[in-house]
């Protein structure tokens, strides 16, 4: 759904472009109609730009917002304003619409599922424990909140605890806010019973965040998380975590 949001900002971005380039062939009244028309475009495509980005990575649905825009306006420029054709202009808007779709391929999307992971993941409690770190990949603090259990327990790398969906789902909002770009990649995953075990490292623009190589154990219950523990990736807290011959 955020993508679709997403989208549609970048069609009203080139609807306040065209806009401006029907006020620039226009006189009187009607120059003034297209430039109310320019606010009115602009207004929707920043508010919808801006709940696109609640979910979705800061830079990805910036430069998919622009460049949908960019490759709109040149494409409006050549049908409706009669710009020059060229080999050059076309190939460069044909590599933005390659660009955006590609950031669309590699981005984390908000609405995964359960069922949809399992197809890839068939054990169930691991599929729970891979897509709530896909809601923190993606900033998905609603899907976290579903996933939670009432007295769900995180507990960080510096061992602070906290305990309670509430309490949670505020520090992830507040974590979400500093730390747009935050993701955790995934390179060992394997289960206990109801407990999954992962190792990876955590890729952020903030370098006291970046590559830092981390174990996240999570517990299932009902099929809810009821903890998610962060370990650093030492010899000590992987015996802690009991993954030592992982």
């Amino acid at each position: 759904m955020d993508w679709i949001v997403l989208v549609v900002a970048g069609l009203f971005e080139t609807a306040f472009a065209f806009c401006l380039g029907k006020a620039k062939e226009s006189a009187g009244n009607e120059r003034w109609l297209w430039y109310a028309g320019f606010a009115a475009a602009l207004m929707v495509s920043m508010t919808l730009l801006v709940k696109a980005i609640q979910t979705l990575p800061v830079g990805t649905a910036y430069a998919v917002w622009t460049g949908i825009g960019a490759a709109g306006t040149v494409l409006i420029g050549i049908f409706v304003f009669r710009e020059p054709v060229a080999f050059w202009r076309m190939f460069f808007v044909s590599t933005l619409i390659i660009s955006v779709v590609g950031l669309k391929a590699v981005s984390h999307g908000r609405d995964t599922t359960v069922g949809e992971v399992q197809e890839k993941v068939p054990n169930k409690i691991t599929s729970i424990a891979l897509l709530f770190n896909e809601c923190i990949n993606g900033r998905n603090a609603d899907g976290l909140a579903d996933l939670m259990t009432e007295d769900h327990l995180f507990v960080d790398a510096a061992n602070n605890a906290t305990t309670g969906k509430s309490r949670n789902m505020e520090n992830w909002r507040s974590f979400f806010d500093l730390f747009p770009d935050y993701r955790n990649v995934l390179e060992v995953v394997r289960h206990e019973d109801s407990t999954v075990i992962m190792r990876g490292y955590s890729v952020c623009a903030d370098k006291r965040l970046n590559e830092f190589r981390a174990i996240w154990v999570a517990r299932i219950e009902n099929e809810k998380v009821k903890e998610w523990r962060v370990y650093a990736d030492t010899e000590e807290n992987r015996r802690r975590a009991g993954i030592t011959n992982t």
